[in-house]
């Protein structure tokens, strides 16, 4: 089961406040830190994720599930981005917010 989600936007993000902004290759580092926080690291993850998608200006941000890891993609200007590769330890949570 591939999750994806469709970003809406009207007008250029603003960079939101207090939260860390990333270059696209360095997004994996993010995630792994913040899911390895504990229980609310599952949630600061996805909603970095999220956040990181509409600041790289993602129309779709895909969560797909392979045999060994997690793959974040993000769909930009057209062009399907691999973005970061999860370890598969985490998808369930992930899967589950």
């Amino acid at each position: 089961m591939m999750v994806r989600l469709r970003l809406i936007r009207k007008k250029k993000p603003a960079v939101p406040g207090g939260h860390e902004l990333t270059p696209l290759k360095d997004i994996l580092d993010l995630l792994v830190r913040q899911l390895e926080a504990g229980d609310t690291g599952v949630i600061d993850a996805v909603d970095t994720a999220i956040r990181q998608a509409v600041y790289h200006r993602a129309s779709d941000l895909h969560f797909e599930p392979w045999d060994d890891c997690l793959s974040l993609r993000y769909r930009i200007d057209g062009i399907l981005h691999d973005v970061a590769r999860i370890p598969k330890q985490y998808q369930a949570k992930i899967i589950a917010r």
